[in-house]
């Protein structure tokens, strides 16, 4: 009696070009037969090049904290057999453009279409991007998934996500899980997090590395927010830029936003004043009715 071969759970579809970061390989969009859906296939490194941190380590922090609206949805992991890489399985996220015009998947080619018009992203969406992220610091930080119903969890580990970046921030179109008209901001690659109890106990080697490459996710976001909120600052600086600004960098959004921004600056990671300002942007924030991108 011949062997039956086993159907493929995930499908090959097409390989997405961009440089896939220090612990990835190639990155493809499959297809996932158990759910006729299309999900990410990122191939990673069995160890991190530069810490030597195993992969199937690497992935818990995206486990804990995955299934909060504003993180990428962690599928599957199936570890390489051999010199094969491992392969880690993520939702896919896009947002069509309507009118024909294709999709977009992340805020990085939501920021090159604006500057190719040469025109500002508008407000509303800087309220709609500070929000999410704040939601999704929350959860990773202290545990907290919706701060009008929920305490911080005291004995949580807390997660730092350690890239929080334009290529790095995706955009689902799911009326479902979304309270507003723009698409869902999702943080995804979590190659460079790690648990607050794992930095408490680093080896040498990964010591150097933090030191070189510190995780400060709050002052990523800073650093992500001011093109949304300053003229004359262009995107693709963002890595090179302080927090602070200088005279020349003029603000483009209201008082209101501003101030939200500024009380940011005055924060670090893990500091519970977080939750009390997500608290107060929550109730601030505007509600845009129909948006395009």
């Amino acid at each position: 009696m011949p062997f039956a071969i086993p159907t493929p759970r995930f499908v090959l579809i097409k390989e997405l070009t961009g440089d896939g970061g220090r612990c990835n390989g190639d990155i493809h969009v499959t297809i996932d037969c158990q759910t006729n859906s299309l999900v990410i296939r990122k191939t990673l490194h069995k160890r991190d090049p530069l810490t030597g941190r195993a992969s199937v380590d690497k992935v818990q922090e995206l486990k804990r904290v995955s299934g909060h609206p504003n993180i990428v949805r962690f599928i599957d992991f199936v570890p390489g057999s051999n010199n094969a890489g491992d392969e880690l399985y993520l939702e896919y996220c896009r947002a069509p453009r309507g009118n024909g015009l294709g999709e977009i998947n992340t805020l990085r080619q939501l920021c090159q279409l604006y500057e190719e018009k040469g025109a500002n992203t508008p407000e509303l969406f800087a309220w709609h991007l500070v929000e999410s992220l704040l939601k999704a610091i929350s959860w990773m930080q202290f545990g907290i998934r919706d701060v009008a119903v929920n305490q911080a969890d005291p004995n949580w580990d807390a997660v730092f996500q350690g890239a929080i970046w334009s290529p790095n921030l995706f955009l689902m179109s799911d009326q479902e899980q979304s309270q507003s008209e723009y698409p869902r901001i999702v943080l995804g690659d979590f190659g460079c997090a790690e648990f607050a109890s794992d930095l408490k106990e680093m080896s040498e080697m990964e010591r150097r590395v933090q030191a070189s490459y510190p995780i400060a996710d709050l002052k990523e976001m800073l650093l992500l927010m001011r093109p949304f909120c300053h003229s004359s600052v262009e995107h693709g600086t963002l890595r090179k830029c302080d927090v602070q600004l200088s005279d020349r960098h003029s603000w483009r959004v209201s008082e209101e936003l501003r101030g939200i921004v500024l009380r940011l600056r005055e924060l670090k990671d893990e500091d519970p004043s977080i939750i009390d300002l997500l608290k107060t942007l929550k109730g601030d924030t505007p509600c845009p009715r129909h948006v395009e991108i």
